[in-house]
Protein backbone atom coordinates (compact mmCIF):
# COMPACT_ATOMS: atom_id res chain seq x y z
CA UNK A 1 0.00 0.00 0.00
CA UNK A 2 1.11 3.54 -0.99
CA UNK A 3 -0.29 6.79 0.90
CA UNK A 4 -4.10 7.01 0.20
CA UNK A 5 -3.94 3.34 -2.46
CA UNK A 6 -3.98 -0.22 -2.08
CA UNK A 7 -3.43 -2.38 -4.61
CA UNK A 8 -4.47 -6.51 -4.52
CA UNK A 9 -4.40 -9.08 -6.88
CA UNK A 10 -7.42 -10.72 -7.82
CA UNK A 11 -7.75 -14.49 -6.60
CA UNK A 12 -4.68 -14.33 -4.27
CA UNK A 13 -5.34 -14.51 -0.31
CA UNK A 14 -4.26 -11.32 0.91
CA UNK A 15 -2.93 -10.76 4.64
CA UNK A 16 -2.70 -7.46 6.72
CA UNK A 17 -1.12 -6.80 9.41
CA UNK A 18 -2.66 -3.91 11.06
CA UNK A 19 -1.14 -1.20 13.48
CA UNK A 20 -1.75 2.30 15.29
CA UNK A 21 0.40 4.46 16.64
CA UNK A 22 -1.99 6.76 18.05
CA UNK A 23 -5.89 5.66 18.90
CA UNK A 24 -8.49 3.03 17.76
CA UNK A 25 -8.91 2.94 14.36
CA UNK A 26 -10.87 0.42 12.31
CA UNK A 27 -9.89 -0.55 8.66
CA UNK A 28 -12.66 -1.40 5.95
CA UNK A 29 -13.17 -1.67 2.59
CA UNK A 30 -16.93 -2.69 2.31
CA UNK A 31 -17.12 -4.02 -0.91
CA UNK A 32 -14.56 -6.64 -0.23
CA UNK A 33 -14.80 -7.97 3.34
CA UNK A 34 -15.30 -6.97 6.62
CA UNK A 35 -13.79 -4.20 9.06
CA UNK A 36 -10.93 -4.88 11.45
CA UNK A 37 -9.84 -2.97 14.41
CA UNK A 38 -6.49 -1.23 14.85
CA UNK A 39 -5.89 -1.17 18.60
CA UNK A 40 -2.92 0.98 20.51
CA UNK A 41 0.00 -1.74 21.73
CA UNK A 42 -1.77 -4.22 19.82
CA UNK A 43 -1.26 -5.78 16.43
CA UNK A 44 -4.11 -7.27 14.84
CA UNK A 45 -4.43 -9.46 11.60
CA UNK A 46 -6.95 -9.18 8.85
CA UNK A 47 -7.30 -11.69 5.54
CA UNK A 48 -9.44 -12.27 2.60
CA UNK A 49 -8.79 -13.00 -1.06
CA UNK A 50 -10.40 -10.20 -3.66
CA UNK A 51 -12.94 -12.73 -5.70
CA UNK A 52 -14.05 -10.48 -8.17
CA UNK A 53 -13.68 -11.01 -11.83
CA UNK A 54 -12.29 -7.81 -13.02
CA UNK A 55 -10.20 -5.03 -12.24
CA UNK A 56 -11.95 -2.48 -10.70
CA UNK A 57 -11.47 0.16 -7.70
CA UNK A 58 -13.05 0.66 -4.33
CA UNK A 59 -13.63 2.84 -1.58
CA UNK A 60 -11.93 2.44 1.72
CA UNK A 61 -12.18 4.48 5.43
CA UNK A 62 -11.76 4.58 8.79
CA UNK A 63 -15.18 3.39 10.11
CA UNK A 64 -14.25 3.84 14.22
CA UNK A 65 -14.59 7.09 15.46
CA UNK A 66 -10.90 8.61 15.78
CA UNK A 67 -11.03 12.54 16.62
CA UNK A 68 -12.18 15.76 14.45
CA UNK A 69 -10.62 14.63 11.03
CA UNK A 70 -12.04 11.04 11.59
CA UNK A 71 -14.42 11.52 8.29
CA UNK A 72 -11.01 12.61 6.30
CA UNK A 73 -9.71 9.07 6.53
CA UNK A 74 -10.28 7.26 3.16
CA UNK A 75 -8.49 5.50 0.87
CA UNK A 76 -8.92 3.61 -2.54
CA UNK A 77 -8.16 -0.12 -3.09
CA UNK A 78 -7.15 -1.47 -6.69
CA UNK A 79 -7.96 -5.03 -7.46
CA UNK A 80 -6.19 -6.17 -10.21
CA UNK A 81 -5.21 -9.04 -12.50
CA UNK A 82 -1.99 -10.74 -10.65
CA UNK A 83 0.13 -9.76 -13.69
CA UNK A 84 -0.57 -5.97 -13.01
CA UNK A 85 -0.12 -6.53 -9.53
CA UNK A 86 3.45 -7.92 -10.10
CA UNK A 87 3.97 -5.03 -12.71
CA UNK A 88 2.80 -1.93 -10.43
CA UNK A 89 4.52 -3.96 -7.69
CA UNK A 90 8.00 -3.51 -9.55
CA UNK A 91 7.29 -0.36 -10.33
CA UNK A 92 6.90 0.94 -6.52
CA UNK A 93 10.36 -0.08 -6.01
CA UNK A 94 12.08 1.96 -8.58
CA UNK A 95 13.67 5.31 -8.50
CA UNK A 96 11.07 7.54 -10.00
CA UNK A 97 10.71 9.17 -13.47
CA UNK A 98 12.34 12.92 -12.75
CA UNK A 99 14.36 12.03 -9.36
CA UNK A 100 18.04 11.72 -9.27
CA UNK A 101 20.43 8.81 -8.08
CA UNK A 102 23.27 9.67 -5.61
CA UNK A 103 26.40 10.98 -7.61
CA UNK A 104 28.53 8.60 -6.88
CA UNK A 105 26.45 5.70 -8.43
CA UNK A 106 25.89 8.33 -11.47
CA UNK A 107 28.59 6.98 -14.21
CA UNK A 108 30.07 9.50 -16.14
CA UNK A 109 28.16 10.41 -20.00
CA UNK A 110 31.21 10.22 -22.59
CA UNK A 111 28.47 11.97 -25.05
CA UNK A 112 28.31 14.59 -22.66
CA UNK A 113 32.63 15.42 -22.60
CA UNK A 114 32.33 15.63 -26.72
CA UNK A 115 32.52 19.39 -27.64
CA UNK A 116 29.05 20.74 -28.64
CA UNK A 117 27.07 18.22 -26.59
CA UNK A 118 24.22 19.41 -24.61
CA UNK A 119 21.72 17.58 -22.18
CA UNK A 120 19.36 16.41 -24.88
CA UNK A 121 22.69 13.64 -25.57
CA UNK A 122 22.69 12.73 -21.49
CA UNK A 123 22.79 9.06 -20.72
CA UNK A 124 21.09 6.20 -21.54
CA UNK A 125 16.75 5.78 -21.36
CA UNK A 126 14.78 2.90 -21.53
CA UNK A 127 13.62 2.72 -24.84
CA UNK A 128 9.80 0.81 -23.69
CA UNK A 129 9.31 3.31 -21.82
CA UNK A 130 8.35 6.51 -23.66
CA UNK A 131 8.60 9.28 -21.89
CA UNK A 132 11.12 11.63 -20.61
CA UNK A 133 11.47 13.46 -17.26
CA UNK A 134 13.06 16.07 -15.54
CA UNK A 135 15.73 15.58 -13.08
CA UNK A 136 16.24 16.31 -9.78
CA UNK A 137 19.74 17.94 -8.82
CA UNK A 138 22.09 15.61 -7.41
CA UNK A 139 24.00 16.61 -3.91
CA UNK A 140 26.96 16.42 -5.11
CA UNK A 141 26.25 18.84 -8.53
CA UNK A 142 23.15 20.82 -9.09
CA UNK A 143 23.51 21.09 -12.61
CA UNK A 144 23.16 17.67 -13.42
CA UNK A 145 20.70 14.59 -13.02
CA UNK A 146 20.23 10.91 -13.45
CA UNK A 147 18.45 9.39 -15.95
CA UNK A 148 15.51 7.67 -14.54
CA UNK A 149 14.73 4.00 -14.24
CA UNK A 150 11.18 3.79 -16.05
CA UNK A 151 9.10 0.71 -16.29
CA UNK A 152 6.90 -0.65 -19.73
CA UNK A 153 3.90 -2.04 -18.45
CA UNK A 154 1.10 -1.78 -16.15
CA UNK A 155 1.86 1.16 -13.23
CA UNK A 156 -1.49 2.54 -12.14
CA UNK A 157 -4.94 1.78 -12.63
CA UNK A 158 -6.26 3.81 -15.56
CA UNK A 159 -8.18 7.15 -14.04
CA UNK A 160 -10.79 7.10 -16.38
CA UNK A 161 -12.02 3.11 -15.74
CA UNK A 162 -12.18 4.59 -12.07
CA UNK A 163 -16.43 4.22 -11.32
CA UNK A 164 -18.06 8.11 -10.43
CA UNK A 165 -18.40 6.81 -7.18
CA UNK A 166 -14.93 6.50 -6.40
CA UNK A 167 -13.75 9.54 -7.45
CA UNK A 168 -13.35 12.41 -4.37
CA UNK A 169 -16.31 15.33 -4.88
CA UNK A 170 -15.07 17.02 -2.04
CA UNK A 171 -15.58 20.94 -2.91
CA UNK A 172 -12.38 23.47 -1.97
CA UNK A 173 -12.90 25.40 0.95
CA UNK A 174 -14.14 29.25 0.50
CA UNK A 175 -11.49 31.68 0.48
CA UNK A 176 -8.24 29.68 -0.58
CA UNK A 177 -7.49 31.00 -4.32
CA UNK A 178 -4.96 30.18 -6.67
CA UNK A 179 -4.17 31.37 -10.24
CA UNK A 180 -5.38 28.70 -12.16
CA UNK A 181 -3.84 30.23 -15.34
CA UNK A 182 -0.34 29.03 -13.68
CA UNK A 183 -1.48 25.56 -14.09
CA UNK A 184 0.30 23.80 -17.36
CA UNK A 185 3.09 26.10 -17.18
CA UNK A 186 4.76 25.72 -14.61
CA UNK A 187 8.78 24.82 -14.66
CA UNK A 188 9.24 21.19 -13.48
CA UNK A 189 13.35 22.00 -13.21
CA UNK A 190 13.02 24.91 -10.85
CA UNK A 191 10.46 23.12 -9.04
CA UNK A 192 12.71 20.49 -8.50
CA UNK A 193 15.44 22.95 -7.32
CA UNK A 194 12.26 24.11 -4.78
CA UNK A 195 11.69 20.74 -3.79
CA UNK A 196 15.11 20.34 -2.07
CA UNK A 197 16.06 23.50 -0.98
CA UNK A 198 12.30 24.14 1.39
CA UNK A 199 12.76 23.10 4.66
CA UNK A 200 9.35 21.98 4.45
CA UNK A 201 9.24 19.63 1.69
CA UNK A 202 12.98 18.30 2.63
CA UNK A 203 12.30 17.60 6.00
CA UNK A 204 8.61 15.63 6.04
CA UNK A 205 9.14 13.55 2.72
CA UNK A 206 10.88 11.31 0.45
CA UNK A 207 11.66 10.97 -3.06
CA UNK A 208 13.42 6.99 -3.59
CA UNK A 209 16.55 7.85 -5.98
CA UNK A 210 17.18 11.50 -4.93
CA UNK A 211 19.35 11.33 -1.71
CA UNK A 212 18.64 14.45 -0.03
CA UNK A 213 14.62 13.68 0.15
CA UNK A 214 14.39 11.17 2.88
CA UNK A 215 11.82 12.05 5.13
CA UNK A 216 9.57 10.11 7.04
CA UNK A 217 6.40 12.25 8.45
CA UNK A 218 4.95 13.04 5.37
CA UNK A 219 4.13 10.59 2.62
CA UNK A 220 6.16 9.20 0.81
CA UNK A 221 6.35 11.19 -2.93
CA UNK A 222 8.16 8.80 -4.83
CA UNK A 223 5.03 7.87 -7.30
CA UNK A 224 2.68 10.58 -6.39
CA UNK A 225 1.87 11.37 -10.07
CA UNK A 226 0.29 7.96 -10.49
CA UNK A 227 -2.20 8.14 -7.49
CA UNK A 228 -5.53 9.15 -7.49
CA UNK A 229 -6.16 11.38 -4.82
CA UNK A 230 -4.45 13.26 -2.34
CA UNK A 231 -5.17 14.21 1.41
CA UNK A 232 -6.35 11.07 2.46
CA UNK A 233 -8.40 10.21 -0.37
CA UNK A 234 -9.78 13.63 0.41
CA UNK A 235 -9.62 15.48 -3.10
CA UNK A 236 -8.42 14.22 -6.44
CA UNK A 237 -5.08 14.50 -7.34
CA UNK A 238 -4.90 16.84 -10.29
CA UNK A 239 -3.16 20.07 -10.72
CA UNK A 240 -5.99 22.44 -9.46
CA UNK A 241 -6.34 20.23 -5.98
CA UNK A 242 -2.48 19.72 -5.45
CA UNK A 243 -1.23 23.50 -5.87
CA UNK A 244 -3.94 24.47 -3.21
CA UNK A 245 -2.86 21.49 -0.69
CA UNK A 246 0.57 23.09 -0.93
CA UNK A 247 0.06 26.65 -0.90
CA UNK A 248 -2.53 25.60 2.66
CA UNK A 249 -2.91 22.10 3.93
CA UNK A 250 -4.23 22.19 6.54
CA UNK A 251 -7.67 24.18 5.09
CA UNK A 252 -7.78 22.20 3.06
CA UNK A 253 -8.39 18.74 5.75
CA UNK A 254 -8.48 20.38 9.37
CA UNK A 255 -5.49 19.04 11.63
CA UNK A 256 -3.37 17.82 8.86
CA UNK A 257 0.40 18.05 9.65
CA UNK A 258 1.15 19.82 7.06
CA UNK A 259 2.84 23.47 7.28
CA UNK A 260 1.28 26.23 4.79
CA UNK A 261 3.41 27.19 2.54
CA UNK A 262 1.60 29.89 0.21
CA UNK A 263 2.63 33.39 0.49
CA UNK A 264 0.72 35.45 3.24
CA UNK A 265 -1.54 32.47 3.74
CA UNK A 266 -2.13 31.41 8.02
CA UNK A 267 -1.93 28.53 9.28
CA UNK A 268 -5.18 27.70 11.02
CA UNK A 269 -2.80 24.47 13.04
CA UNK A 270 -0.05 26.45 14.34
CA UNK A 271 -1.69 29.97 14.23
CA UNK A 272 0.71 31.13 12.21
CA UNK A 273 0.85 33.10 8.84
CA UNK A 274 3.67 30.99 6.79
CA UNK A 275 7.23 31.27 6.87
CA UNK A 276 8.04 29.25 3.10
CA UNK A 277 6.32 32.44 1.54
CA UNK A 278 6.10 30.11 -1.71
CA UNK A 279 4.30 32.43 -4.34
CA UNK A 280 1.29 31.14 -6.86
CA UNK A 281 4.40 30.73 -9.55
CA UNK A 282 6.87 28.50 -7.41
CA UNK A 283 4.15 26.21 -6.28
CA UNK A 284 2.58 25.69 -9.65
CA UNK A 285 6.59 24.80 -10.87
CA UNK A 286 6.72 22.37 -7.25
CA UNK A 287 3.14 21.18 -8.90
CA UNK A 288 4.72 20.33 -13.03
CA UNK A 289 7.73 18.68 -10.96
CA UNK A 290 5.83 16.54 -8.88
CA UNK A 291 3.70 15.43 -11.66
CA UNK A 292 6.75 14.09 -13.56
CA UNK A 293 7.35 11.46 -10.27
CA UNK A 294 5.84 8.58 -12.09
Amino acid sequence: MTANELYLPLGRTVNFTLRTQDVIHSFWVPALAGKRDLISNHTNYLWYTPDSTTADAWNGACVEYCGTSHGNMRFKTFTVAPADFESWAAHQAQAAAGSALPAATTPPNPALQQPGATAAAAGPTNPSAGRSAVGVPAAADSTKAATPVMQAGFIAFPREKMPPHTIPQTPLPEGLHFDDNLLGKGDPANGAKLVVSQGACLGCHTIKGNPMMIGVIGPNLTHIATRTTIGAGLYPNDERHLARWIKNAPVMKPGVYMVTEGAGEFDPVRKMKSATNLTDQQIADIVAYLQTLK
